[in-house]
């Protein structure tokens, strides 16, 4: 079962409402605000990630710039692309990413997860 994290809403609420008050680099919009990288966005929030996560990258996130005018078109899309199905779906790699947070602004659409936190 997934379960939502605020401190993981807040990094990707923070990343969706960069990209949308900037001119987000197509290539990479997992970049955001000094070029923090998601990984760094979901620790700033507190939130621990497996200690084997590299400080800098992405192992958490997905993005999507849509044309949609609804979150459902977005997740959709995300569910569907290649690169995103086995993250969205938990699939894989994935499949111990349990805890979840997504954040919309501006047409962007973020997902980030990740697994439970263990103390």
């Amino acid at each position: 079962m997934m379960v939502c994290d605020g401190r993981l809403v807040k990094a990707a609420q923070r990343q969706a409402d960069w990209l949308a008050a900037n001119n987000f680099d197509p290539t990479n919009p997992h970049l955001g605000e000094g070029g923090i990288t998601a990984n760094e966005r979901v620790r700033a929030e507190g939130y621990r990630l497996p200690e084997w996560y590299p400080v800098k990258g992405n192992m958490v996130e997905s993005a999507l710039h849509y044309f949609h005018d609804d979150v459902p078109h977005a997740l959709a899309g995300l569910i569907a692309h290649s690169t995103h199905h086995d993250h969205m779906m938990c699939l894989n790699w994935f499949s111990d990413h349990t805890v979840f947070g997504m954040g919309d602004a501006g047409g962007f659409f973020i997902c980030v997860t990740a697994p439970k936190e263990t103390l």
